[in-house]
C-alpha cells in the first residue's frame, strides 16, 4: 500500500499490545521521551532545539505509524484507537 508502507497480505507478527501502560495512552514510550526531553530543555538552548525537534517529528510521525498498524491489526487496532487516547489518557466512563 502507498499510503502505509505495508503490503496488504502481511500478517502482524505478534498480537497488538493493549495492556498496562499501552492502556492508558497508545505511544506510552513515545510520551516517556517527550516527557523527559523537556524537562531537560532547561540546561541549555541546544537542549531545547533539540526537544522542539523530536515533537515536531512525532506530530509528524505518528499519524503514519498508526495508519501502519491499522493496515496491519484491522478492526482490531481501530477499535482500540476508539478506547485509548493517542497523546491522553482518556476519562473512562462509570458504568
Amino acid at each position: 500500500d502507498a499510503q502505509t508502507g505495508i503490503a496488504e497480505q502481511e500478517r502482524p507478527l505478534r498480537p497488538l499490545r493493549t495492556t498496562g501502560t499501552y492502556a492508558v495512552v497508545r505511544h506510552p514510550l513515545l510520551i516517556g521521551t517527550l516527557a523527559v526531553f523537556w524537562c531537560w530543555h532547561v540546561v541549555s538552548m541546544g537542549r531545547a532545539l533539540f526537544a522542539l525537534t523530536f515533537t515536531l517529528y512525532a506530530l509528524w510521525a505518528v499519524p503514519r505509524e498508526e495508519r501502519a498498524l491499522e493496515a496491519c491489526y484491522g478492526d482490531e487496532y481501530r477499535a482500540y484507537m476508539g478506547r485509548v487516547g493517542r497523546w491522553w489518557p482518556r476519562r473512562r466512563r462509570a458504568t
